[in-house]
């Protein structure tokens, strides 16, 4: 695209924001020295772009002040335990996020993407989604279990809840995708909390 080209796709967002700004603001007591801004104004309001530009625009802030938070639809509690179940056995590798191999939080991310949810990669970022467990008795299958292996009070490593104390987790120590028990000094003492991304 030529720069000409580039500078007219902008003079209407340019305007749009322009036209945002309080007619008694400073900016606009510039502009009003320009011969003919008032006029140039009125008429590029009157246009069937800026007015589409500004309707388009309008209906993204309505969606932004509506947005609530990522809602994942799709995610149900026997279907994110089932396709876990289904990754059990495949290889522990760090950074994998396929069947030919996973780590703990590629694990999560997989069985999400297998569902059609687009859900963060990395294990901190998925410690932010979905509302807080604290407990370990309030677990519901389907619940993302997230461990404070550092000791930081940040969660590094994180399993998928199965029900019956247990969970499906990639561990790195084994070298494989397994199920173990979570009911063990072990797992409730780098416990940090539990998250439900289910409805």
């Amino acid at each position: 695209m030529s720069r000409l080209k580039k500078i007219l796709w902008l003079l209407p967002i340019a305007f749009f924001i322009l036209h945002l700004i309080p007619r008694n603001s400073f900016v606009h007591s510039a502009f009003d020295r320009i011969p003919g801004y008032n006029m140039f104004v009125i008429e590029i309001r009157d246009t069937k772009p800026y007015k589409a530009l500004k309707n388009t625009i309008s209906r993204i802030f309505e969606e932004i002040k509506n947005y609530e938070g990522e809602r994942y639809d799709n995610l149900q509690a026997p279907l994110i335990v089932e396709i876990a179940k289904s990754y059990i056995g495949i290889k522990y590798q760090f950074g994998g996020t396929d069947r030919a191999g996973v780590d703990c939080s590629g694990l999560v991310y997989c069985v999400c993407r297998d569902l059609g949810v687009v859900f963060p990669r990395s294990v901190e970022a998925q410690s932010h989604e979905g509302r807080s467990i604290f407990s370990m008795r309030e677990l519901l299958p389907g619940d993302l279990l997230f461990f404070d292996y550092s000791s930081n009070n940040k969660a590094d490593h994180v399993g998928i809840y199965i029900g019956n104390n247990r969970m499906i987790y990639a561990s790195s120590d084994y070298g494989r995708v397994m199920q173990v028990r979570i009911d063990t000094h072990h797992y409730r003492s780098k416990f940090l909390r539990g998250k439900r991304i289910v409805k």
